[in-house]
């Protein structure tokens, strides 16, 4: 079976087996935090990647800037610069739970 062409279909398509791999896959990853354009070719691809994460016990968040085409950051939109303090921010909390003696 083509793996890449079962996983186009939609998920209430999939066979169960492929569903629970995936699953057990994504609950290996680390909290992620998803940054989206509103006018984002990708952006319900973005939003139903981090709603998997979730789906699959991940802790993931998603902020979407509205009006904002794919890539905004790398092209250094005015908007980018909330975008990267809002990934600090998400990335210091993220550390600062983990050193020793702040939990």
């Amino acid at each position: 079976m083509d793996l890449e062409r079962v996983m186009r279909r939609p998920r209430s398509e999939q066979q169960p087996p492929v569903r629970t791999a995936v699953r057990r896959v994504l609950a290996e990853l680390p909290p992620a935090f998803v940054v989206l354009g509103g006018c984002d070719a990708l952006r319900d691809e973005g939003r139903a990647y981090a709603e998997r994460l979730r789906e699959a016990g991940v802790e993931a968040e998603e902020v979407c800037f509205a009006g904002l085409m794919h890539g905004f950051m790398n092209h250094m939109f005015p908007a980018a610069a909330d975008g990267f303090e809002q990934i600090g921010t998400w990335v210091r909390t993220r550390f600062e739970a983990t050193r020793p003696g702040t939990a």
